[in-house]
């Protein structure tokens, strides 16, 4: 009978081994799980910062296509003032007093608009931007330039951006050619104050840290929402003049000294081009945020997986332990 109380004690001790061995098996599987959490948790937060900056860049894409279809829309507006105007009989009769009173009476109210008739050479006949009976200059050079290949096109031309002759202001023009017997006869030319278009801009509403601007066919600025005054009719920066034919998403630097990232989109109608950008800082920022998140996050789970395991742990060997403990105070108790 006394070798009954040995082998208890025996078995006892087993089950205490077996005990610590469970545990530790438990916080191996409890941490593998809570490591898979911590990457899957990680995977998605960087899933979303990448849909985010995806989102970013459509958004920039969708701002320049919807000014792409204002500032068209806005110059296809001009191209009918200028067809009314060309439509005129006084005009055909080359009465030039008549006309302009009809003209004059038509834009009454229009702010930033006037109306231009010259011959084949550039010199002016009528500008509205001038009192009545005001010696008329000659066309500023872009303005004949405009013009020549309105009669060679035999259809509206847009110009690039010029200081008016007159008015000393930055503006650009639609051409209309009017003809007789098929040779030129006159040109009426629609003339608009580039802020017409500034405003088209800041009808977006820009988020803060955004950046839009239409550039002529030379790459001069039209409008700029940044330092519009000193920049119109400039040269924009020579990452932008690269692409500006080219309808896509671009990096480069601009005037400032910042990386940007520019929706660039050409119009079919005047060969423009609007883009909007914002720095690169803004969405490198998001990345940033969401590597952090991702990395604070996967090791929450993964210190609370461990903590876990490790109580669990404890918690199943404190028995086995107390089932030892009790093995080898029976075992002493046999051999007294």
């Amino acid at each position: 009978m006394q070798g009954v109380p040995v082998i208890t004690a025996q078995a006892k001790t087993d089950k205490s081994t077996r005990g610590w061995s469970a545990g530790r098996r438990l916080t191996l599987l409890v941490v593998c799980v809570a490591v898979s959490m911590a990457l899957l948790a990680a995977a998605i937060v960087l899933q979303l910062t990448q849909s985010d900056g995806a989102a970013r860049r459509e958004a920039i894409t969708y701002s320049a296509k919807t000014i792409r279809a204002a500032v068209d829309g806005q110059l296809e507006k001009l191209i009918v003032i200028g067809r009314i105007f060309s439509a005129s009989p006084s005009l055909e009769r080359g009465e030039f007093t008549e006309f302009r009173r009809e003209a004059e009476q038509a834009l009454q109210g229009v702010k930033g608009i006037w109306v231009v008739v010259a011959d084949p050479a550039g010199q002016q006949i009528v500008n509205l931007a001038t009192p009545p009976g005001a010696p008329l200059p000659k066309r500023a050079p872009e303005g004949i330039a405009t013009q020549r290949r309105a009669f060679e096109s035999k259809k509206p031309e847009i110009s690039n951006i010029f200081t008016g002759v007159y008015t000393k202001k930055p503006i650009v023009t639609v051409e209309l050619p009017l003809f007789r017997d098929n040779a030129p006869l006159y040109v009426v030319a629609v003339a608009v104050d580039v802020t017409l278009f500034l405003g088209l801009l800041s009808r977006e509403q820009m988020p803060e840290g955004w950046l839009a601007g239409i550039l002529d066919r030379r790459g001069d600025f039209i409008a700029r929402t940044l330092d519009h005054e000193r920049m119109v009719g400039k040269p924009a920066a020579a990452g932008w003049r690269t692409i500006m034919n080219r309808d896509g998403l671009f990096e480069f630097t601009v005037l400032e000294g910042d990386t940007i990232v520019e929706a660039n989109v050409v119009s079919a109608l005047s060969g423009w081009a609007i883009g909007v950008a914002a720095n690169k800082a803004v969405f490198d920022a998001s990345l940033w945020q969401g590597l952090g998140a991702a990395a604070l996050g996967g090791g929450a789970i993964a210190l609370v997986g461990v903590l876990l395991a490790m109580m669990m742990a404890r918690s199943m060997t404190r028995p086995a332990g107390g089932l030892e403990k009790s093995a080898r105070a029976s075992e002493a108790s046999d051999r007294a």
